[in-house]
């Protein structure tokens, strides 16, 4: 069997402190960096586009963009206020998809004239029950 070539960043990783992060490996993009990209390109594409000229397929590329775009920008502030590592994993991931696909849903529901208040209180309760029900599951799984 052939063994691991060691190579600096290797040496690097392990003499870090436990729970500290390390610079992106070279030829990787930090995650700041690829948020910034994403921002750039949806700025693009928003300001080069009218929803009422484009195909519905460019519609559905946009919120899908700003799907993405939202959960990264979640998950970085949640890294960075150090509430993933504080928070339980299943409360952190649905905090952070409700943060994401609750506006996301919103918008394409108001795009199409059918947002109503009943909507965003259906929203809203139906991803706090996920969130609670997930919690739940997860508690039961580890007793």
């Amino acid at each position: 069997m052939q063994q691991p070539h060691d190579t600096d960043s290797n040496k690097n990783r392990a003499d870090a402190a436990p729970g500290t992060r390390q610079a992106a490996p070279a030829g990787r993009l930090s995650r700041p960096t690829v948020l910034i990209a994403m921002v750039v390109v949806g700025m693009l594409f928003f300001g080069f586009t009218t929803p009422k000229s484009v195909p519905s397929v460019m519609l559905i590329v946009g919120f899908l963009m700003l799907a993405v775009l939202l959960y990264a920008l979640l998950k970085l502030i949640f890294i960075a206020t150090g509430l993933i590592g504080r928070l339980p994993r299943v409360y952190s991931r649905g905090i952070i998809l409700a943060g994401t696909l609750i506006p996301v849903l919103l918008l394409m529901l108001q795009s199409i004239g059918q947002l109503t208040i009943r909507d965003v209180l259906t929203l809203s309760g139906l991803f706090a029950i996920g969130i609670f029900y997930a919690g739940q599951v997860r508690r039961s799984k580890s007793s």
